[in-house]
């Protein structure tokens, strides 16, 4: 039985109130805590396909805007791979901001 707030062990207190952030709990509600002792991170076969997705949908819309100013009849490889490039550094920095969110977010909406 841990915190909903901050995952501090509430096992054997006196009181029905977390000593570390104060959340209030009745310990006949398992909707007032939470059984694991920690959030629980994505797992990667989620994260990673989805990244993949973002990556994808970013690299065409990126080629498509370079294949759009290319002149008629000429080649512009160079700018598809700049542009494949640009689109996995913003799925990088998008994936980490996500990462960030998740670990540093709001645990739970309840009070």
């Amino acid at each position: 039985m841990h915190c909903l707030s901050c995952y501090y062990d509430l096992h054997g207190l006196d009181e029905s109130r977390c000593p570390e952030c104060g959340r209030g709990f009745e310990p006949d509600d398992p909707r007032t805590w939470s059984r694991t002792p920690r959030r629980p991170w994505p797992s990667l076969r989620v994260f990673l396909p989805i990244m993949f997705g973002i990556w994808l949908f970013l690299t065409i819309v990126f080629a498509i805007d370079v294949a759009s100013q290319t002149p008629a009849g000429g080649s512009n490889t160079l700018a598809v791979v700049e542009s494949a490039m640009s689109a996995f550094i913003l799925t990088l920095v998008f994936s980490v901001v996500l990462l960030i969110g998740f670990a540093f977010g709001r645990r739970h909406s309840r009070p």
